[in-house]
Formats: C-alpha cells, sequence, structure tokens
C-alpha cells in the first residue's frame, strides 16, 4: 500500500514453467522494457496518474514502456507514485522476440492520504493561546464552519499538513469525529 505523493519501492516477478521439470523458474533477466498501466478500482477514474520510475503511465492498454532491471532470479524493483487516494490495480505485459508474451496483474493496492485534517475555515481563526482568552471561541451551541480534507505527503518532517496538496479523489463514509477538551 502507498501513502499518497510519497514514492514507494514496488517489485515485479517474471517467472515461467520449465516444461521438462515442470519447475517455476525466472521468465527474464537483464534490462527489459516492460508495458505498464493501471486500472482505478475505487473509484473507478482518475484524473492523476500512477508514475512509475518518474514516468507517468498510461491508464489503459497497451501501457508505457518502463525499462526495469531483472536480476537472475526474474525480480526487479521500481519506484512507484500515486498523487491521490484510492484503491488501484497495475498490470503488465513483456513481448519476447519469439513472438511470446507474458503478461499479469498486481494485487489491488491502496493509496491514503497521510493525514485527515480538520481545520477552520475561517482564516482569522487563529489564536495565539489556546484557552479561554482567545478572541475566537464562542458558546457552546453556537454553530462554527471546519473544513476536512485528506491531505498528500510532502516531507517526513512535516506536521502540519492544512498545506499540503489534497487527493481529490479520498472517500470515506461516516468519518467519525471525537473531541478532546482542552480546558477549563
Amino acid at each position: 500500500h502507498l501513502t499518497a505523493c510519497e514514492t514507494a519501492t514496488a517489485n515485479i516477478k517474471a517467472i515461467a514453467t520449465d516444461p521438462n521439470t515442470k519447475t517455476c523458474k525466472a521468465a527474464l533477466s537483464g534490462n527489459r522494457n516492460i508495458m505498464f498501466w493501471n486500472t482505478y478500482e475505487t473509484p473507478n477514474s482518475s484524473d492523476t496518474t500512477v508514475s512509475l520510475e518518474n514516468t507517468p503511465i498510461a491508464p489503459s492498454s497497451p501501457g508505457t514502456a518502463i525499462s526495469l532491471q531483472f536480476s537472475a532470479d526474474g525480480e526487479a524493483d521500481f519506484d512507484i507514485n500515486y498523487a491521490d487516494a484510492g484503491q488501484l490495480s497495475l498490470l503488465a505485459s513483456y513481448s519476447a522476440a519469439n513472438g511470446k508474451t507474458l503478461s499479469g496483474t498486481s494485487s489491488p493496492f491502496v493509496s491514503s492520504p497521510v493525514a485527515i485534517v480538520v481545520y477552520s475555515d475561517d482564516a482569522n481563526a487563529d489564536c495565539a493561546s489556546v484557552d479561554a482568552s482567545c478572541s475566537k471561541f464562542t458558546k457552546a451551541g453556537t454553530p462554527f464552519n471546519l473544513k476536512v480534507n485528506a491531505a498528500c505527503w510532502t516531507d517526513d518532517a512535516d506536521t502540519d499538513f492544512t498545506d499540503n496538496p489534497l487527493t481529490p479523489n479520498f472517500d470515506l463514509a461516516s468519518i467519525g469525529i471525537n473531541h478532546t477538551v482542552l480546558a477549563p
């Protein structure tokens, strides 16, 4: 699974069955161009593209060629990044010179926001103090406005998610809200 906007490392395995021994073996080794594309599971579409090795990939077949270095065991690592929230799958295809094609689909994976941010939508709502001396406090039962945003990751040291890019596809029904009494 991914954190939206944060690059992660994924792994692909190219495996074939040896016709003589009926055992699995590496189907690819060395540098190969693999065609990748993705499907959007939930939601079923997005204006945001998935990037592999810093290259945006097509959202449909035949995909985008990504050069990968496969080990002798038929495995290759690659960077993946998705700047939104949702559930997706990756699809891959390789056409060999002998006319044979390898193809596969990942298990669905989820890209989640780094945080759900709740804050006042009043630009003047900040207070130097977090106690009753703040002029922005109001009587119990008085309505006030809040914003709820699903934030993209920007940096591991980031602690203020209110200014982070948003994940427009984030969807979660029935978000529970709890409170903490700071004073009195």
